[in-house]
């Protein structure tokens, strides 16, 4: 049987909205009504009326043609814009009633996102952007054929977001890299919105429909080339201006650990002179990770923008500093390691947001950027060498070469990453830097990268050594105290204003062109709690003691027999040597950092005598000539019998 077709007919009734509407199935008229077509409750009673006496009718039909004769109405010269901006924005929460609407954890502060089917692929947006809104008009376009008017817009996506907070779902959304059921995710951000599901046997593409991570995409993001099997990241090398062996594993490592889903994570430092080519090699780190229109970024202004960046990005990439100040150091700390970061709402009298974010991040310079002990203590510090005119190459052919073998470099970091997976539970290590995730890491991904086991930590704690060294020479304080402290064999105790007045005796005239020295007591002691790390590693131990009605006392101290303040290298900030200059093995962390469970094999030992008049020096591993001790033997990773999970 042939259905007839329905139709509607009106006149208007002279005021606002009121209409006679005529409903005819072919020739017979079905019903005449009198509403207010502007008003939805005339609209609604009269649907659900129609639909109880004849049930052969589509609902979806009736309201589309009371929405367009409401249209026609306006059109026609019975203006009310309030009504016809109701009846725009139900039509736009009706085109989004089949999408995935969800929202944060945070309450009434969680973010609310959309995610949808369209052209195969599935994609998530959040509610508040532009993106978001772009499509929900290109929706309505293509089903009335004209454009919804910008408040009946904004009315739906308000209904919309209560939608998403009352009645969706709370998940997680990530950005780049996440973590789910022991394997790692990287979002491409390419147009099919592809991912990379990385385990510990190695990796694959996964299409959009597949991903069980709602991916999200910020302003700036440029897509990742689909991986290849078969490279070697060691394309990269001859790319860019790396100086050494040392700072190749150091450089390779950062890269490693910036494609784990959690930190803590090592600050990439960048030294060198004026066309070393420092940019070019943090531009193609980033290239590799986490690409982005503005990858290389002039340093932020204040702590807020730097969360607000590391909210927006996964890699975090400052070019040519010139310094960096006490401030912007506390604020990488901060996203290197803990994350967190509130402030004031714009617009707002009482109302706080919060930013949380843990991200890799590099930065770039002429002059040692790393002065202050806490920066220094999770960077790691690379200087690059000037490239002579002979040597130096065009910058077009360069990115040429490098865009040419990016899936191929991609594709062996990848297998690097599912090495460090398969590696990094049954890897322990006997000697525990401050950054102990990262070296654990690096080390779990030595196989993968064709490295001998150990050469990671042998690279990285000389770096530290190096590093801890130039954080002594920066601070106006440091070498004046190593100075006067040279010269004494038993423990010194004073107030700090004793101290104070000591360093200035040594230091003598210098004392006032020496930047940063410390006026009062007070900033003495400040100070010194921040170099007191670096003092650890050569051996210096700086510990205030009890206060006294002098002042609060301060005890200063060589460790072990050495009294020299050049130590191993090899001693780290949370490992002290006994009497003997033994470094014994640690089973604690510092700065909340979690312990990890002890190696049970014998820790490496490092021994050396001096004499007290600091002319000889001599012992297992010690270079006679300059007091210096050479790095202790290779300290290997240890393949647990049970693995060990960490949680990522």
């Amino acid at each position: 049987m042939t259905v007839q077709p329905i139709t509607f007919n009106y006149k208007h009734l002279g005021r606002k909205g009121c209409i006679s509407l005529s409903i005819k199935m072919g020739n017979e008229v079905l019903d005449v009504q009198s509403l207010n077509v502007l008003d939805p409750s005339d609209r609604d009673t009269l649907m659900s009326s129609l639909i109880e006496k004849y049930s052969e009718l589509d609902p979806d039909d009736i309201r589309n043609e009371l929405l367009n004769i409401a249209d026609e109405v306006v059109d026609g010269g019975t203006d009310d814009s309030e009504q016809i901006k109701e009846s725009q924005a139900d039509r736009l929460v009706a085109l989004a009633s089949d999408l995935d609407l969800f929202h944060t954890p945070g309450g009434y502060d969680s973010e609310c996102f959309a995610s949808f089917e369209t052209d195969g692929r599935r994609e998530t947006w959040p509610l508040s952007s532009k993106a978001f809104r772009y499509y929900l008009c290109g929706r309505f376009y293509e089903k009335y054929e004209k454009a919804p008017g910008s408040q009946p817009v904004q009315d739906a996506l308000s209904v919309l977001h209560f939608q998403a907070l009352h009645k969706g779902e709370e998940r997680l959304v990530r950005l780049r890299l996440a973590e789910h059921e022991g394997c790692i995710w990287l979002d491409l951000a390419d147009a099919d919105w592809r991912a990379v599901r990385i385990s510990s046997t190695g990796w694959s593409l996964v299409d959009s429909l597949d991903v069980p991570i709602r991916f999200i995409r910020r302003r700036g993001m440029l897509p990742l080339p689909a991986p290849l099997p078969g490279g070697s990241i060691d394309e990269l090398r001859g790319l860019i201006n790396i100086p050494d062996e040392s700072a190749w594993k150091l450089f390779v490592a950062w890269i490693v650990m910036a494609c784990r889903p959690a930190g803590p994570y090592p600050i990439l430092i960048v030294n060198g002179e004026q066309g070393s080519a420092k940019s070019t090699l943090c531009r193609f780190a980033r290239a590799l990770v986490d690409p982005n229109q503005a990858a290389l970024r002039r340093p932020p202004k204040d702590e807020r923008d730097v969360m607000i960046a590391a909210s927006n990005s996964w890699t975090l990439a400052f070019d040519n500093m010139s310094g960096v100040s006490a401030s912007l150091s506390d604020a990488l700390c901060v996203i290197a390691t803990n994350g967190g970061f509130a402030t004031r709402a714009l617009y707002t009298d009482g109302d706080e947001k919060i930013l949380d974010a843990v991200r890799p991040i590099m930065v770039n310079g002429i002059e040692d950027l790393a002065t202050r002990a806490d920066l220094m203590d999770r960077a790691v510090n690379i200087k690059l060498p000037v490239i002579s005119e002979g040597d130096r190459r065009e910058e077009s052919d360069l990115n040429a070469k490098f865009e040419e073998a990016r899936p191929r470099i991609l594709g062996a970091l990848l297998d690097a990453v599912s090495g460090a997976l398969d590696k990094y539970p049954s890897v322990q290590l006997d000697r525990r830097p401050r950054m102990a995730d990262f070296a654990r890491w690096a080390s779990a991904a030595e196989s993968c990268l064709g490295w001998e086991p150990g050469e990671f930590l042998d690279a990285y704690f000389r770096n530290r050594e190096e590093s801890n060294q130039s954080v002594i020479e920066d601070a106006a304080v440091g070498p004046v105290l190593v100075e006067f402290m040279d010269g004494i064999t038993e423990i010194w105790n004073g107030t700090y204003k004793d101290l104070l007045e000591a360093l200035i005796q040594q230091a003598g005239e210098k004392t006032p062109t020496l930047k940063d020295w410390p006026k009062t007591p007070r900033i003495l002691s400040n100070q010194l709690a921040r170099l007191a790390p670096s003092l650890r590693q050569i051996g210096l131990i700086v510990e205030r003691r009890e206060r006294t009605k002098r002042g609060q006392v301060v005890q200063l101290e060589w460790v072990g027999e050495t009294s020299s303040p050049r130590t191993s290298p090899a001693q780290s900030s949370d490992q002290t040597p006994d009497k003997k200059g033994v470094i014994e093995g640690v089973d604690r962390a510092e700065d909340g950092e979690d312990s990890l469970p002890t190696c049970t094999e014998t820790p490496s030992t490092y021994t050396a005598t001096k004499s007290l008049d600091n002319s000889e020096l001599e012992g297992e591993g010690v270079d006679g000539d300059d007091g210096v001790g050479e790095f202790p033997p290779r300290s290997n990773p240890v393949l647990l019998d049970e693995p060990w999970q960490e949680e990522f």
